[in-house]
């Protein structure tokens, strides 16, 4: 009895760590654009999906437009949804998770390494201010920290798992 449980604890333990370690999928940062010689033309059109969940607050849910429910109080993009780039600029993109006019955000980086993350016009005790579907709207806690996740199959590109050296013959 013991030694199933241990094999099913080492078991449990070992699959998600070989399973992660063949992962292609990569948080986009200004590295992986110009090591991949990525354009901005290239870059439109690329499936991407968010790191975490985003909740998007309106900003006057009072307003008539918001009351009348022609425009959510609450939107809420899980983790994990799948979007596309429509936009890209030096720093930033601008990607669609839903259709719609002006259902887009912008994720975008301050320096090359950091991945690019939501980006809003202001950002204050965790909320940030910012335009969706013709609307304002506050972005969530934790919403700042939500990145871009780019699978690398999509780009065309796969790691090379394992490289051996033959040698040099003489």
């Amino acid at each position: 009895m013991k030694k199933t449980v241990l094999l099913f604890f080492l078991l449990g333990a070992t699959i998600p760590i070989l399973l992660s370690s063949c992962s292609s999928r990569v948080l986009v940062n200004n590295v992986m654009r110009s090591e991949l010689h990525l354009t901005r033309n290239q870059l439109i059109g690329l499936p991407v999906e968010n790191s975490g969940k985003i909740t998007l607050y309106a900003a006057e849910p009072s307003a008539s437009l918001y009351s009348s429910g022609a425009i959510p109080q609450e939107v809420t993009i899980p983790k994990g949804t799948p979007g596309v780039v429509v936009f890209a600029f030096a720093n930033k993109l601008v990607v669609r998770f839903e259709y719609g006019e002006g259902k887009t955000l912008v994720f975008g980086a301050n320096d090359e390494y950091t991945e690019y993350k939501l980006m809003a016009e202001n950002w204050e005790e965790g909320h940030g201010s910012l335009s969706y579907g013709g609307a304002v709207y506050f972005a969530g806690p934790g919403s700042s920290d939500v990145s871009l996740v780019v699978d690398l199959k999509d780009v065309g590109v796969t790691r090379n798992k394992h490289h051996k050296v033959r040698g040099i013959e003489y």
